[in-house]
């Protein structure tokens, strides 16, 4: 029988420090070459080093580099897309001086960009590798004016300087080459415009040794985001458009767009850093994808126009995947299942741990899983996902509601994602509650939906986590008395201003 205890007052085995232990983080860069996979892992007990990781085909788990290497790139500042492997040679920038390197089977790293004059003035990501050749996005900063952005050809031996192939624009992102490596797609956009409001499809003709021909605009512009151009094995362009609300699957087909998939679900996440993908393409050219709703996010193949769902055990992914015949790659969690390298072979179900976080697990009698609240605003309904406190060996005092904290969200155009947190357990197992909030201005829930913070970004974002508060108060499952805020980021914003 649980022992009655106020709300926010029972003992946890759940601590500060096993918290920290288990936050690994499993980045943005799951790549397959050949028969290995490699990504990118930070670590907060080597402070937070983001290391090369590789599990060969013989299920053998190796670190890439040296112990010092961190490979992390600061394009747009938040990075992303820091390594691309082929054959079996990993190319990576490092993050204390943002130059590039190749790191050879044998482990020996070479520089392949020179010492900037600035340090760390020069930075690359999103490589798209051909031979001995690359695109890849360049950052250049100077000592007086902002970063400028463009395109350049790299030459991987580092026997001579990046070459631009595309600028003139203020941000660039996504460079894909064709399988046959003719042609290359790209993504632009310039001030004001973030990259979930305005961005604009390229394509142009590439020569054998890279040069890059004339560009053409395929798609987007003004009030159109465009996001992961990626290429069929067959060599037909697709890409995501939110041109009709969502942002769906389309193609091009030489003269026109196309759409491949559509549904009231994102097909895409708010292009905050290189690298991230939410489809890509099996060998028979199927695609798998992860479209997110405001109920949660699912894994389905979508096969001429239609999609089947695929069954997991998780509610939700990161936004980067990578195949290899029928069987998909992903960083995987649920409110019950740790953040996981996984595979998952999407005919026949099987599921395969790749690699779990560190430490212990965390004992499922402290599992708090959420419910999918709905809440009334002025711009139409909202949403949010409530963490109850648990604890099997404490409950509450009769006809009392718990403390809640609202959490906030970064970005401010990211969304929720109903998972297992050590740090949200430290709270739950004590007995505070919590209301994670997609507010206005989210992803999750269509163009519109993230246009409501358009012009009211401190407004609109705190009017929506005090109304979630408050039908939580309103339905008895908080006191409202008592009630905490947090976020970080763009969600330290919308704390401070609550």
């Amino acid at each position: 029988m649980p022992t009655v205890l106020p709300f926010g007052s029972w003992p946890s085995p759940i601590s500060a420090e096993s918290t920290t232990r288990s936050g690994v983080r499993f980045g943005d860069s799951l790549r397959v070459d050949g028969d290995d996979l490699y990504w990118i892992e930070s670590r907060p007990l080597e402070a937070g080093r983001s290391v090369i990781v590789r599990r060969s085909a013989s299920g053998a788990i190796d670190d890439i580099g040296p112990d010092d290497f961190n490979a992390r790139t600061r394009v747009h500042e938040y990075g992303g897309a820091a390594c691309i492997v082929s054959d079996a040679t990993v190319f990576a920038s490092r993050f204390t001086d943002q130059r590039l390197y190749r790191i050879d089977a044998e482990g020996m790293v070479t520089a392949i960009t020179v010492e900037p004059a600035i340090p760390a003035g020069v930075r690359f990501a999103d490589l798209t590798v051909r031979g001995d050749w690359a695109i890849a996005v360049r950052e250049t900063h100077h000592a007086d004016t902002e970063a400028v952005n463009d395109l350049v050809r790299l030459d991987l031996t580092g026997a001579s300087d990046p070459t631009e192939v595309a600028s003139g624009h203020d941000f660039f992102a996504a460079p894909r080459l064709s399988p046959d490596g003719t042609q290359l797609a790209w993504l632009t956009w310039d001030h004001p415009d973030m990259p979930w409001d305005t961005t604009t499809l390229w394509l142009a003709p590439v020569t054998p040794t890279g040069e890059v021909g004339q560009a053409t605009v395929v798609a987007g512009g003004k009030d159109e985001s465009i996001l992961q151009p990626e290429w069929s094995p067959d060599g037909v362009l697709h890409f995501v458009s939110d041109r009709n609300g969502w942002w769906n699957l389309y193609r091009w087909t030489g003269k026109k767009s196309e759409s491949v998939y559509r549904e009231n679900a994102e097909f895409a996440v708010p292009h905050w850093i290189f690298g991230s993908g939410r489809f890509a393409f099996l060998d028979d050219g199927r695609i798998v994808a992860i479209p997110i709703t405001p109920t949660g996010e699912r894994l389905v193949v979508i096969d001429r126009g239609t999609a089947r769902e695929v069954p997991t055990p998780f509610a939700s992914y990161q936004s980067t995947l990578a195949v290899r015949g029928t069987r998909v790659f992903l960083v995987a969690s649920g409110p019950d299942v740790a953040t996981t390298v996984v595979a998952i072979d999407v005919d026949t179900g099987k599921i395969e741990t790749v690699r779990a976080p560190d430490g212990p697990p965390i004992d499922p009698a402290y599992h708090s899983i959420p419910e999918h609240i709905v809440f009334d605003t002025p711009d139409g309904p909202a949403y949010a996902l409530f963490y109850p406190p648990v604890n099997p060996e404490y409950t509450g005092p009769p006809g009392e509601a718990p403390p809640i904290i609202v959490e906030i969200h970064g970005g401010p155009s990211s969304s929720t994602a109903a998972r297992l947190d050590p740090e949200g357990l430290f709270w739950t197992s004590r007995g505070i509650g919590i209301l994670d909030v997609d507010h206005g201005g989210s992803t999750a829930a269509g163009r519109d939906f993230r246009r409501r913070l358009d012009g009211q970004w401190g407004v609109v974002d705190v009017r929506d986590c005090a109304l979630a508060a408050a039908h939580l108060a309103a339905i008895g499952k908080a006191d409202p008395q008592k009630l905490l805020i947090h976020g970080g980021s763009a969600g330290g914003f919308t704390t401070l201003l609550a």
